[in-house]
């Protein structure tokens, strides 16, 4: 999977300089202790002055603006990200044009993407990928777990072997290879390694023994089970929720119950599969929406 990951990653970089604003919106996470040089072997790779690990608040032109004439991003920051700046990140990755007007600039300028992303962390046996939604554009890398005690980056050897890797990177894009996981292997290995690496919500067991078994749920019973009262709860709650009902591969739909549209959460085909039988739950659940229905038209 390394191997693969290592070839996609090259392969990517040399489309976006080759064909500027071409889709990429995946990265790859170094993972491993501090000191095994992991931002110097990615610094080594793309040279220094096309390198930087330096990006600004997402929100501000200024992140926009240190993408110009730099090849590699580093992001540093993975394991620290909370949920919300996740979710950022994944969109930030993800666009192929930047449109901002640059400093002492007259007019607004579309500027296509040249630039890969990738990120380094240093595990601390938990999950650093917060997002339900976005597992797939991170590509985990394990690196040096069977090296000795104190191996590191060989980077002399990147600094001698990285033009014949950029050569065959280039070769490999001319061929039409893709640079994006392409077979059902390599996608079950990716989505295996981040699944063991996102790190749930605290809700997310409490939700999973409410809704075994349940044709659907509303949020606002969920809501009760998390005892989160109705005066408390807040969109940021809301989102939060239905974030952890995502996770648990259940989504959103609009069903007519008693004559009124009503907003419920059902199980996919694959959680239904895994649900326990619980014949009941129907009734139980009609009930439970008619005696809503019912208090609001008092």
């Amino acid at each position: 999977m390394n191997r693969a990951i290592g070839a996609k990653f090259l392969i990517s970089a040399v489309a976006r300089v080759l064909d500027p604003g071409c889709q990429v919106d995946t990265m790859p996470v170094l993972e491993g202790p501090q000191g095994l040089l992991k931002s110097t072997a990615l610094r080594t790779l793309f040279s220094t002055p096309w390198f930087t690990d330096h990006i600004p608040d997402l929100h501000n032109k200024d992140a926009l603006l240190q993408l110009q004439g730099k090849w590699c991003v580093e992001h540093a920051e993975m394991a620290t990200l909370n949920r919300t700046d996740a979710s950022r990140v994944k969109e930030f990755i993800s666009r192929r044009v930047d449109r901002f007007r640059a400093p002492f600039g007259k007019l607004t300028q579309d500027f296509p993407r040249q630039c890969v992303f990738a990120a380094t962390v240093n595990p601390n046996g938990t999950g650093y990928l917060k997002d339900e939604t976005g597992a797939r554009r991170f590509w985990p890398v394990k690196c040096g777990a069977h090296w000795s005690g104190d191996k590191r980056a060989d980077i002399a050897l990147i600094a001698e072997t990285r033009d014949q890797l950029w050569a065959e990177a280039v070769a490999r894009y001319r061929a039409g290879e893709s640079w994006w996981l392409d077979s059902a292997a390599l996608e079950d290995a990716q989505a295996e390694a981040a699944d063991a690496r996102y790190d749930a919500d605290p809700w997310t067991d409490a939700v999973r023994e409410f809704i075994a078994g349940k044709p659907f749920v509303r949020l606002g019973d969920v809501f009760e089970v998390v005892r989160i009262p109705l005066p408390e709860r807040s969109r940021t709650q809301q989102m939060r929720l239905a974030g952890v009902l995502r996770a648990l591969d259940w989504h959103v739909k609009q069903q007519r119950i008693e004559g009124v549209n009503t907003r419920i959460y059902v199980p996919s085909a694959a959680a239904a599969r895994l649900q326990p039988p619980q014949h009941d739950a129907p009734s139980r659940e009609l009930a439970a929406i008619r005696g809503d229905l019912a208090a609001l038209a008092r």
